[in-house]
């Protein structure tokens, strides 16, 4: 165990995050919890129980930033389906999902990839139970890491919405470097681009 006692101990100088030693047993438990949550998808209706909170909080965040950035959400769901291979081996989960009918080159990336925000959230809660002393093994503690895991878990776009964001997102993504060189990799070039401005 003294790799993870380095590892989190690393994150700590590095990042400034001054977790307790209660933590880095917390997040390692959620791992245990998200390997176990990984192997229970062979089983659809365990799976789709355990993870209803994070499929609710994923499709929430497609439903809130569409209806933001004037996607003009049109349903919501959360009732998993299961799709069955051609083989008929092997099937594909849906968890939920979440249609709007103006999707533009503006706003797919951000509706698609909304669901990232359910590591910050994680990373909110880790703070809250870093601050508040949760009592280690209480009812409370372990609530604490099941919605953590849910938000985890759940926090990666799907296939779907990697396609969506990408097909639509060129633009968006080329400004977003563009800037991004200018004013940090290259900022003579941007500041020169001003003194041509006379700015």
């Amino acid at each position: 165990m003294d790799y993870l006692y380095d590892f989190f101990y690393y994150l700590n100088n590095t990042f400034n995050f001054h977790f307790s030693n209660q933590i880095y047993l917390t997040l390692f438990i959620v791992v245990i919890s998200l390997f176990i949550l990984n192997k229970l998808t062979k089983f659809f209706y365990i799976i789709s129980f355990l993870t209803l909170l994070g499929t609710f909080a994923h499709e929430s965040m497609h439903f809130i930033f569409s209806f933001l950035t004037n996607g003009r959400p049109v349903s919501f769901s959360i009732f998993p389906k299961k799709i069955e291979a051609p083989d008929g081996k092997s099937y594909q989960i849906i968890f939920g999902s979440v249609s709007s009918s103006n999707i533009r080159w503006y706003n797919a990336w951000i509706i698609s990839l909304s669901p990232l925000f359910l590591f910050y959230f994680s990373y909110l809660l880790l703070l809250q139970m870093n601050t508040s002393n949760v009592p280690l093994y209480s009812y409370e503690y372990f609530g604490y890491i099941f919605v953590i895991a849910n938000f985890i878990y759940s926090g990666l776009p799907s296939t779907t919405d990697l396609k969506v964001a990408f097909r639509f997102s060129y633009i968006p993504i080329f400004i977003f470097f563009s800037i991004y060189y200018f004013l940090y990799v290259n900022n003579e070039l941007f500041y020169h681009f001003l003194s041509l401005l006379n700015v």
